[in-house]
């Protein structure tokens, strides 16, 4: 069983010998105060002991990059540490068991990944974060997500929002639709008329040795959006908050697909309008002699 930790020390470590690839959908052309969408969710490997594994929301602001986010986290040494033992609600896709767990987790990101508009020299998840207030005594950010899904069987999937409060301002985070708590909007000023940019998708830390990356780490599931539904991680019920509070499936001319390099795929269904509405595969990596993913 894992839960969310801190990730302070090794933030500055992670830029200077680590790679960030990503596989996920970016949205632009207006302002958004919400996001929110159901992803599957899984148990990754990472390749070192410290290559954090998300699959996650983010909303961003251009002129500042402040970004928040919210998604599940895979396994790293500084998840050992518990903090609580409660388990989080999975919703089930078939009859089968799964047998371990993955963290929920919620950041406030300036630069990227630090806590502050600093660059990476501080950095932190859930509730080692300053700032963040935790309202749900019930489901909490560091929760274990158990069981997860299981390879060609059982698929367990969350649904995860961010949304603006029209009233109080502030930033929420809810978890199956039960608000979890909130970054107040003092943290996020520059956000005040709404976020620029909003993604979906998965993200990695490569380890970088000798200027090369030796092995990619595995992304979601760790298999490619081509293998389809039980083997590739999958986001679906994509949706949008406009300003009017009107939540709504992404339109063709603001999505574009942003993939890292050759070893992650992803692929948008062709089916948006069935029960899954927006929904997409992505993952990782490729077993091919192709697979390549060069240090910047």
């Amino acid at each position: 069983m894992l839960v969310m930790g801190e990730m302070t020390c090794i933030a500055e470590a992670l830029v200077l010998w680590g790679e960030v690839q990503y596989a996920a959908v970016e949205l632009r052309g207006e302002k958004y105060i919400g996001a929110r969408a159901s992803m599957n969710v899984w148990n990754p490997r990472g390749q070192a002991a410290d290559e954090p594994i998300t699959s996650q929301i983010w909303l961003t602001s251009n002129d500042t990059m402040i970004s928040l986010q919210a998604g599940w986290l895979g396994p790293c040494p500084f998840t050992q540490r518990v903090a609580w033992r409660g388990t989080a609600p999975v919703k089930k896709n078939s009859t089968l068991n799964a047998p371990e767990a993955a963290p929920l987790h919620s950041m406030r990101c300036g630069e990227a990944r630090g806590l502050h508009v600093d660059g990476y020299k501080t950095n932190c998840y859930n509730l080692n974060c300053p700032g963040f207030v935790q309202t749900n005594h019930h489901k909490i950010l560091d929760s274990i997500l158990d069981p997860v899904s299981v390879y060609g069987g059982a698929q367990y999937e969350v649904d995860v929002q961010i949304f603006k409060d029209r009233v109080s301002k502030h930033w929420w985070v809810a978890l199956e639709g039960d608000p979890l708590g909130y970054w107040p909007k003092e943290l996020v000023a520059h956000m005040e008329p709404g976020s620029d940019v909003l993604a979906f998708g998965g993200e990695v830390y490569n380890s970088v040795a000798g200027g090369v990356i030796s092995m990619p780490t595995q992304m979601g599931s760790g298999h490619v959006a081509s293998e389809g539904f039980r083997k590739a991680s999958f986001f679906k019920n994509v949706q949008t908050v406009d300003t009017n509070n009107f939540y709504r499936r992404p339109k063709d001319g603001e999505v574009q697909t942003l993939v890292s390099c050759s070893c992650y795929e992803l692929q948008v269904s062709r089916d948006e309008y069935g029960p899954w509405g927006y929904n997409f595969y992505y993952g990782g990596p490729a077993p091919s002699a192709s697979c390549n993913c060069k240090p910047s």
